[in-house]
């Protein structure tokens, strides 16, 4: 198990600000490696071993929800919380993420102390 400070976090999502956000956010203590597309996402993926990704649920060349599962084959023990800037359909979103293997899901805008905790 890594420590804070060394522990590796993903980022999938396609909007600058919204990454430079979550990176303000984590780092440090966290190390982020940022990533806009599914393509990025899993050569990332390929190179390293992360403790978790946040992963936005629309990306410009693909799905989320299958990015998780594709992310999960190659690491198993993954810990993926999915988010989406969305509001319509809020309860299918949150249950199909937690069916489908999620950790957790967020609606954007993210609370900072809720991403951190």
């Amino acid at each position: 198990m890594s420590s804070i400070r060394d522990s590796f976090i993903l980022v999938v999502e396609d909007e600058p600000g919204m990454r430079r956000g979550l990176r303000r956010v984590l780092m440090p203590p966290y190390l982020v490696k940022e990533t806009a597309s599914i393509e990025e996402a899993l050569a990332a993926v390929n190179e390293s071993q992360f403790d978790l990704a946040l992963v936005d649920v629309r990306l410009p060349d693909g799905d989320g929800y299958q990015l998780m599962q594709a992310m999960k084959q190659k690491q198993p023990d993954l810990d993926v919380i999915l988010m989406t800037g969305s509001t319509s359909e809020p309860d299918e979103k949150l249950y199909r993420s937690l069916v489908e293997g999620a950790y957790y899901f967020f609606f954007k805008p993210i609370d900072r102390q809720v991403l951190l905790a």
